[in-house]
């Protein structure tokens, strides 16, 4: 866990690429984030003395890459989901989380859920929290924020646009809030497969004045900085970096 906390980090795009400086424990090291799936667990091992690299993937083909063909003194396999509910659980999956040397999920809650699906693990499973650059949020949030229609509450979500986030929830729950007379918006930003039937729920409630899309944007705190509330409706979650970035 102290391998992972680094002095300085620097995001860009959706973990497609990664850099930080040097930590106590670990004079320089340069990591490089390989993006293989739209989500699932992240892999970091040392390559060479002084390097580290990670591997973001739920497939466990690619966990027998990292385990058989990376040379490392250590492996960690770092945890950002629910691994029951994102459908981790199998077999061969559970067999390569053994293998590696450390565990590392992202919340308490995400350590418990994992060691309840695997208790024999339980010892090598430890909590390493999200990290934030809270000052570039903020930042971003200032450039250009979306201005609402003070007439009414103003709800965004920012989430991809697939079956695990629940959007038909919030398109259901705002809806009903526009047959009772409540005035409010939903602003959905983000993208993702689910668009087109999300778009054919909205349209069959008869919602489309309610209920707008905005799709995937680089910037999306801009359209958080004057909400007045912010939705999440996701069916699991482990811990949703978006909850301490809209904070």
């Amino acid at each position: 866990a102290a391998m992972t906390r680094p002095a300085e980090r620097r995001f860009a795009g959706s973990f497609r690429y990664c850099s930080l400086r040097s930590t106590k424990q670990v004079p320089s090291v340069t990591v490089t984030l390989l993006s293989l799936v739209p989500s699932g667990m992240q892999l970091r091992m040392p390559l060479v003395p002084g390097s580290w690299s990670r591997l973001r993937t739920r497939s466990s083909g690619r966990g027998t890459v990292v385990l058989r063909r990376i040379r490392a003194e250590k492996k960690v396999a770092f945890l950002h989901c629910d691994y029951r509910g994102c459908g981790a659980d199998f077999p061969e999956s559970n067999r390569l989380m053994g293998e590696f040397d450390v565990i590392a999920a992202c919340s308490d809650g995400c350590g418990r859920a994992f060691r309840q699906v695997m208790p024999e693990l339980g010892d090598k499973c430890v909590t390493v929290r999200n990290c934030h650059r809270y000052d570039q949020i903020r930042a971003m949030a200032d450039e250009e924020p979306v201005r609402y229609d003070p007439n009414g509450m103003n709800i965004v979500m920012v989430a991809r646009l697939a079956h695990e986030k629940g959007i038909e929830r919030a398109i259901e729950a705002v809806t009903g809030a526009k047959e009772a007379g409540l005035p409010a918006t939903l602003h959905i930003v983000g993208g993702g497969g689910m668009r087109g039937a999300l778009e054919a729920l909205v349209k069959e409630k008869k919602a489309e004045d309610a209920i707008r899309f905005y799709g995937e944007q680089a910037n999306p705190y801009r359209y958080m900085k004057n909400a007045d509330l912010f939705l999440m409706t996701s069916y699991h979650e482990a811990a949703p970096m978006v909850i301490d970035e809209a904070a």
